[in-house]
C-alpha cells in the first residue's frame, strides 16, 4: 500500500529497519542482534496463540523455551524459507500449515542458555552463575564471540 520496493520492505521487518544501524533496542540489544530476513516459529506456540513472538526474531534464538523444540524457518513440505514479506504466517505458499507439527527436542542446556538470552530467569539453570547473571546484551556478545 505504501509502494515500497522489495529492499525497502525487507528493511522494515524485524525489530527495526537494518539501516538504522546500532540503535538501542529493548533489553539493550542492537539492531544487528535481530534476524531481518527469515522468520522463525515454534509450530506448537503458533498453533496455540496464532502469534509470532518477538523473541524468535533474535538471531541467537533457535529453540522454543516453552516447548523445548527447535524453531522452524523453512516449510516442512517444500523446504522454502519463510520470509517477513509472506502474507499468511500460518501457512506456506505451497498450502502447508506451519502449525502443530512436532519438531526435534532440544537439550535442557540449550533451553537454559536461551532463557538467559531472551531475558527469562532460567529455572534449574545448568549454566554457571556468572553467565546466567550477565545482562542480556552482554550474554549475546559472549555467545557470538565464543560461537
Amino acid at each position: 500500500r505504501l509502494g515500497l520496493s522489495d529492499d525497502e520492505r525487507h528493511a522494515l521487518f524485524g525489530a527495526l529497519p537494518r539501516r538504522w544501524g546500532h540503535a538501542e533496542m529493548p533489553l539493550g540489544l542492537s539492531v544487528s542482534d535481530f534476524n531481518h530476513v527469515h522468520r522463525r516459529w515454534c509450530p506448537m506456540c503458533l498453533a496455540e496463540t496464532g502469534v509470532l513472538q518477538g523473541r524468535w526474531t533474535l538471531k541467537l534464538t533457535t529453540a522454543c523455551t516453552k516447548h523445548a523444540v527447535w524453531l522452524e524457518e523453512v516449510c516442512p513440505n517444500c523446504q522454502s524459507p519463510q520470509t517477513w514479506t509472506d502474507v499468511d504466517f500460518m501457512s506456506c505458499a505451497c498450502g502447508m500449515r506451519l502449525t502443530g507439527t512436532r519438531v526435534a527436542d532440544v537439550d535442557a542446556g540449550v533451553v537454559a542458555l536461551l532463557r538467559v538470552l531472551v531475558g527469562e530467569s532460567p529455572e534449574n539453570c545448568a549454566l554457571p552463575d556468572a553467565f546466567s547473571a550477565l545482562p542480556v546484551p552482554l550474554a549475546h556478545k559472549v555467545v557470538r564471540y565464543l560461537g
